[in-house]
């Protein structure tokens, strides 16, 4: 882990590309990774925090706008595509985008249409879109309320991860990352699940040190992308702790942060991977023991109920009818797709797994 600042080559059907890694927003600007002819689009709270790094680091016409689920929807999109064309944007122009997941899907959907495919840049600034959904391709755009209805997969140029953007991240957004993180310390041959308790009993949630674990994350997924780009098999194991986690997400109108959900859905899949006989008992203690130990004090709406969660599921893309596809754990590093009857048997398992073992049940 001692060279963390080497770039990483993703592979691509689209084109490959670098993730690069870099300290600072100064660390940057001397480099000569941007390209030539750009616009912008930034999270408003970004540029706020970091104005003077940011106008010191880029020259170029900026789209400033609040990062919330209701702006990555087709309105939104149209709004920036109405933007760029203002600014006299072309085919050869590159999309830089500055911000968290919702600047991601905005720019990646943009990107793929905008003239039939424009270029992209991703300067990711949460820990969640650092240490996983910055690279893979892979954007979603809510037709509300629904999450991430529609979509593309469009493979950016270049990744650029600076580090001195989590330095003011609030920690329920820090923890959000680490939900993402904990997904993929344990998916998939390059598994990190001991590094990451390592990491979580000495550092907790401050972030120091934290490239060496983004990098191990990004690594994790590099190793899923690039066999199944495009969602047909593998890649679908990815959506370990979605399915539930975006049913929660669509019920609390996304009050609920994504990383959360993902712990959450994550907590309720194991429970079932043990009474269906596919999880280890074994890696469900281990699991569980790391979420009460770190993540319990994130505690569930009220009125969040089995039913109306497994309804939830009727809306997933993994849902086939009356069937949906769970991504579910047998042990660190090995994970089954289980297709699944959404009916009465299953109400009652998630109702057992909040009224019983939930870490995360209200209390």
């Amino acid at each position: 882990m001692n060279n963390f600042y080497d770039s990483l080559k993703v592979k691509s059907d689209s084109g490959n590309y670098d993730v690069a890694f870099y300290k600072s927003l100064q660390d940057l600007k001397n480099s000569s990774k941007l390209p030539e002819n750009y616009l912008i689009i930034c999270d408003k709270n970004i540029f706020n925090k970091y104005e003077s790094g940011i106008l010191a680091v880029f020259n170029s016409p900026m789209y400033i706008i609040d990062s919330n689920e209701s702006a990555k929807t087709l309105d939104g999109v149209q709004l920036f595509s109405k933007w760029l064309i203002e600014n006299s944007a072309h085919k050869k122009t590159t999309i830089l985008a500055i911000g968290g997941g919702v600047i991601q899907d905005i720019a990646t959907f943009t990107s793929h249409i905008f003239y039939r495919g424009v270029g992209l840049v991703f300067i990711p600034t949460t820990l969640l879109s650092q240490a996983d959904s910055c690279i893979g391709a892979k954007c979603g755009i809510n037709i509300l309320p629904y999450k991430n209805q529609l979509g593309v997969f469009h493979s950016p140029k270049l990744v650029i991860i600076v580090e001195e953007f989590l330095l003011t991240l609030a920690e329920l957004d820090i923890v959000s990352g680490f939900g993402e993180i904990l997904k993929l310390s344990v998916t998939g041959p390059n598994q990190f699940f001991m590094t990451l308790l390592e990491y979580l009993d000495q550092y907790k949630f401050s972030c120091k040190e934290i490239l060496p674990i983004i990098k191990l994350s990004l690594l994790a997924k590099l190793a899923i992308i690039e066999e199944d780009e495009f969602e047909l098999d593998l890649r679908r194991i990815l959506n370990y702790g979605h399915s539930f986690g975006h049913s929660l997400e669509s019920l609390t109108k996304n009050q609920v942060p994504h990383g959360h959900a993902v712990l959450f859905g994550m907590d309720v899949i194991n429970y079932l991977g043990v009474k269906w006989g596919i999880t280890s008992k074994s890696y469900y203690e281990k699991f569980n023991d790391l979420l009460v130990n770190h993540f319990s004090s994130f505690k569930l709406p009220q009125n969040i109920n089995a039913e109306i969660l497994v309804s939830g599921l009727r809306n997933d893309k993994k849902a086939e009818k009356t069937f949906i596809n769970f991504a579910v754990p047998i042990n660190i590093g090995e994970i089954v797709i289980h297709k699944v009857p959404l009916n009465s048997d299953l109400i009652k398992l998630v109702d057992e797994y909040l009224s019983e073992k939930s870490v995360f049940r209200a209390s």
